[in-house]
């Protein structure tokens, strides 16, 4: 995956867990998402 292709999952993840934030959702599904969020995040923070 390139940065830039990380960066816009980043960008979808983002949206999609600020959504079930609003709605009062945590499911393990959103736990997931937020730990994926944050992974991509440190490698794209380490190829930079």
């Amino acid at each position: 995956m390139t940065r830039e292709q990380k960066i816009a999952r980043i960008e979808k993840l983002k949206k999609e867990i600020h959504e079930a934030y609003k709605r009062g959702e945590c499911s393990s599904e959103i736990v997931n998402k937020v730990n994926e969020c944050t992974r991509l995040a440190l490698e794209v923070i380490n190829e930079w």
